[in-house]
């Protein structure tokens, strides 16, 4: 179990985005590498979920604060789940009232619940089904969690 005890209040809101989805809004801009949330986790399991984000192979976690849940996919992310030091982390800036995205594969090896992206942007991989499934050069284009690149370089 991961927890901390610098747990700042995350300036974001849940809406219901075009689509009919959850998503999380940021109430404030964010700066290039700038925290936009500390995140930890009290369960963990063995094989993925769609709520869950992977740390190794046999290790998934529910991330708390729950709300984190709400981001949703992007093959032009604006935030990254670094596992390591358990921060979400803002990776282009981030306007007030924009969705907060990140890149699922840059955080999950094999995907339970893939699905096709509707993103739009022209680097869009198609299937969101997770890093095993993408090559190199895809893959280049992302900030990829240790785990992930520990998968790749094995």
């Amino acid at each position: 179990m991961q927890t901390t005890t610098d747990k700042q209040t995350l300036q974001a809101k849940i809406v219901i985005n075009s689509q009919g989805y959850r998503a999380l809004i940021a109430e404030k801009a964010f700066e290039i590498n700038e925290i936009i949330s500390p995140f930890w986790w009290v369960e963990s399991y063995t094989a993925p979920n769609y709520l869950t984000v992977q740390i190794s192979d046999d290790k998934h976690i529910i991330l708390i604060p729950a709300i984190l849940d709400s981001i949703n996919h992007s093959c032009k992310p604006n935030a990254f789940f670094d596992t390591t030091s358990c921060n979400l982390i803002c990776i282009t800036p981030i306007n007030q009232d924009e969705e907060l995205t990140f890149f699922y594969p840059s955080a999950e090896w094999h995907m339970d619940n893939p699905f096709d992206c509707t993103c739009g942007h022209s680097n869009c991989i198609g299937k969101v089904i997770g890093a095993k499934y993408l090559n190199t050069s895809q893959l280049a284009n992302y900030k990829l969690t240790n785990y992930i690149i520990s998968k790749l370089t094995a």
